[in-house]
């Protein structure tokens, strides 16, 4: 995987702090409801399948030199719910991984990616990881904005043999809190996405194409802690093939809360 990411910070306010995260170890339990929809044809209504994935996972910042930080997260626990009644995904296999890297005291990632030996589960779950620290700048306050752009290039995702992602993330401080018994930062977070990906199917070229937006607020503990999150991203998909045109459309809502514990 290549990962690119460019940064545009506005004018800092008066007051600003400095901010690092603090080297130490974090437990965060992590919920994510996800509704998958797929259009379907005759007019039938859309195919449902939603599940529920709940985590708790460490996190632990050891520090390596003055602008490095290690990174590792370790899976406590993971387990997946549904209402409907299909067998759920096999998920045993994540407990107790350990996935390590690299990042800078703000939360820029140096290093963060799956051994090139790893399976596809194994990639998946680094890439979930990636950015779960939410990376900040060295001077922050109320009021504070800046904008993220990240674009990452994935191998295979299911049928697609390439897939790339372009995100865009406004970001603004809004104000003070307290989280946890925590003075923290409420750092509001909007965005874009849009997806591009090829693969075969068949024999056939199989594209797809997705956009989709961002919306959440996330909490930054002044003392370098992160606090946890919710966000909600919406991500709307078209399959299709050259000769064929466009398939049914598909969207997944995901909706995920992070809690220290």
């Amino acid at each position: 995987m290549r990962w690119l990411a460019l940064f545009v910070l506005a004018a800092v306010p008066a007051g600003a702090q400095s901010f690092a995260y603090t080297p130490g170890t974090q437990r965060y339990r992590i919920e994510i409801a996800t509704q998958n929809q797929r259009d379907q044809n005759g007019g039938r209504a859309p195919a449902e399948f939603d599940y529920t994935t709940t985590q708790v996972v460490t996190v632990q910042l050891t520090r390596q030199s003055r602008d490095t930080l290690a990174l590792t997260v370790t899976i406590d626990s993971i387990g997946q719910s549904t209402a409907l009644d299909a067998p759920k995904q096999d998920l045993s296999w994540a407990k107790g991984v350990k996935l390590t890297g690299k990042i800078s005291p703000t939360g820029q990632v140096y290093s963060f990616g799956a051994p090139s030996s790893a399976d596809a589960n194994m990639r998946g779950l680094y890439d979930g990881f990636r950015f779960f620290l939410p990376e900040l700048h060295t001077q922050i306050a109320s009021g504070s904005a800046w904008a993220d752009t990240t674009t990452t290039h994935s191998g295979r995702r299911g049928a697609f043999d390439s897939v790339s992602t372009e995100k865009i993330v406004n970001s603004k401080v809004t104000g003070d809190t307290t989280v946890a018994g925590q003075r923290a930062w409420r750092v509001e977070r909007t965005g874009s996405i849009e997806l591009h990906g090829q693969g075969s199917e068949g024999g056939k070229v199989l594209k797809v194409a997705g956009d989709g937006t961002i919306r959440g607020v996330q909490y930054i503990g002044v003392g370098g802690v992160y606090l946890g999150s919710k966000v909600t991203q919406i991500m709307r998909l078209v399959e299709s093939f050259p000769d064929t045109g466009d398939g049914p459309a598909s969207t997944q809502t995901i909706r995920s809360q992070i809690v220290p514990l």
